[in-house]
This record gives structure tokens, sequence and C-alpha cells, in this order.
């Protein structure tokens, strides 16, 4: 439940008047602006406007983690359980083309990959610098 204030909007005037300072702790430089769900929604719509789709990085600020929890919520709706996402505003996403499941990130399957992604191409230079023909080099020279 939430109190319902004493303070009036001139005794906040007063007290902005005398210099009263009601944050003293300052706004964090990464700090995302908080939103409705109205007008996240909007901001999607002005992504899927600019960038084709709706497959926003989770890393992309404010917007990304919005986006990671309605697919969080749509999870905890399907299995029955309690969440923040209605079945109204999973309509709404759905209707403007939202995907709720979306293919994992690929993960790389070994120590190798984590040093080099391109393994294929690693091989094939140490080939080469050992003398051995490049199996594409010969394609092309017949």
């Amino acid at each position: 439940l939430e109190k319902k204030s004493t303070l009036t909007e001139e005794r906040v005037k007063k007290l902005e008047d005398l210099g009263m300072v009601w944050s003293i702790l300052p706004t964090p430089a990464n700090s995302v602006e908080r939103k409705s769900w109205d007008e996240r929604f909007e901001d999607l719509l002005q992504y899927k406007d600019e960038h084709g789709h709706m497959r926003v990085p989770q890393s992309y600020p404010g917007l990304g983690n919005w986006v990671h929890t309605q697919r969080v919520g749509y999870g905890l709706m399907k299995k029955g359980r309690e969440t923040h996402l209605t079945t109204q505003k999973a309509v709404k996403l759905a209707e403007a083309g939202f995907e709720f499941v979306v293919a994992p990130r690929k993960q790389r399957t070994s120590r190798q990959n984590l040093y080099n992604p391109h393994p294929h191409l690693a091989r094939r230079a140490a080939e080469a610098l050992e003398g051995k023909e490049d199996p594409s080099e010969e394609g092309r020279q017949k």
C-alpha cells in the first residue's frame, strides 16, 4: 500500500525555493530512463522501423533489457506462472510481429574456438606456410 503524502505542490515549491535537495546521490552515467510499458512498446516499433526486425540485442540500452523481460514474462505465462506480462500486452506484441522465442546464441564448442574463431583458416594458412598447396587454389588453377 502506498501512503498519501501530505506534501503539497505548494510546499514542494517553497522547499525548493529554500534550496531543498531531493536527491543526494548522483545519477549513474549508464542509468536508463524509466519508461512505461507503452513507451517502451513505442520504442520497439521505432526500432523495427529502423532495423527491419524486433530482435533487439539485450545489450541495446534500455530497450534490450525490456525486450528480454517480455520474453521471460511470456515463458512464465506459457507455464501458467505469475508474470507482469498481461494477455493484452502479449497480443499487442504478437500483432506487431514480436518474436517471443528466438534461437539461442551459438555457443563456441571448444576452447580453441575461444582464441581462434576460424580454425579452418588457420589450418590453411599453416599448410601454405609449410609449402603445401591450398585445396581451394587447386580448383581455381584447373
